[in-house]
């Protein structure tokens, strides 16, 4: 399995797997413990999420490797599923152990000792459309929401401008999709931002006012 890794901006670190599947079964239990509604903050093993996601959402089939194409966790959450996974329950698959090797590199690399400042993206290089720049803006926004107060102020007031029924019918979507409520702000800046679109819905097209917010933040940070 062969990683690339790299800092987009600081304290934001790039992982890309040559291959979908690799992507997916490297990240699911850590994107799980961050985003799932039913497994957020716990302890779970992989055979207990396939089951789960078989019969919530692939009708018998563990499909996730075919629906995601890209992940983002904070820090902080990377430094409490270590708490609960390893030093806890002492269950780290190789496949989580070399994200967190590749994220070791680069936090030595800006001289980083604290998991809670930094941000993970993962993407993949097997079909274009995952590894294109819309992809890992989306991921960024991601980041950039975590890590700077002065973005996320800014998304909160734009997201504050949008109706009552434009906003429950996004929050809507991403519940069925297997999003928990918790980051359901975040997940709406990320798409309205960077324009990247959701199973062929529009709902998930961006828009002006919050690319030209993210685009600004994102070039001065450079």
């Amino acid at each position: 399995m062969k990683i690339t890794s790299k800092i987009l901006l600081p304290h934001v670190y790039s992982l890309n797997f040559d291959t979908r599947y690799d992507l997916c079964m490297s990240f699911v239990r850590i994107q799980e413990f961050y985003e799932s509604p039913k497994f957020r903050g716990k302890y779970f093993t992989l055979e207990q999420y396939i089951d789960y996601w078989c019969k919530d959402f692939g009708k018998g089939s563990f499909t996730y490797p075919s629906v995601w194409g890209g992940f983002n966790v904070p820090g902080k959450v990377l430094n409490n599923w270590i708490n609960k996974f390893q030093r806890r329950n002492n269950d780290v698959r190789d496949k989580e152990n070399k994200i967190f090797e590749k994220i070791c590199v680069l936090m030595r690399k800006e001289g980083v000792t604290d998991y809670k400042k930094i941000y993970v993206i993962g993407t993949h290089s097997e079909n274009k459309a995952c590894a294109d720049e819309i992809t890992i803006n989306h991921e960024l926004a991601h980041a950039m929401y975590s890590l700077y107060p002065k973005y996320k102020k800014s998304c909160k007031e734009l997201i504050n401008g949008l109706t009552k029924e434009q906003y429950e019918k996004f929050k809507d979507k991403l519940i069925k999709m297997g999003y928990c409520n918790e980051v359901v702000d975040d997940e709406l800046q990320a798409y309205f931002s960077t324009g990247l679109i959701g199973e062929g819905d529009d709902l998930f097209s961006g828009k002006p006012e919050f690319i030209s917010n993210f685009q600004s933040f994102k070039n001065n940070l450079k």
